[in-house]
């Protein structure tokens, strides 16, 4: 039940991300939320949370990422960086 209740709490905070669109970052903050890891980001025209530390070459690096409470269908990598986003 835990389980569910976290899963169904963070897909909350990722889907305000997701729907958001955005022309830069200062659109995304007053409404985006994101976990202590990451960062609110816009990406190509959509608010995304960014991991800070997060550079990749492929979505493999991101799926390999831990601490990181995105789901792997969520995670891609996108100009050399881990962002949670549908694509």
């Amino acid at each position: 039940m835990r389980k569910a209740l976290v899963l169904a709490l963070v897909s909350a905070y990722i889907g305000i991300a997701v729907f958001e669109t955005c022309t830069n970052n200062n659109d995304c903050s007053n409404t985006t939320q994101c976990d202590s890891v990451t960062e609110v980001q816009c990406t190509n025209g959509t608010c995304t949370c960014e991991l800070r530390e997060g550079f990749c070459d492929s979505r493999g690096d991101c799926l390999n990422m831990q601490n990181w409470f995105c789901p792997a269908e969520l995670r891609h990598c996108i100009d050399q960086h881990c962002r949670c986003r549908f694509m």
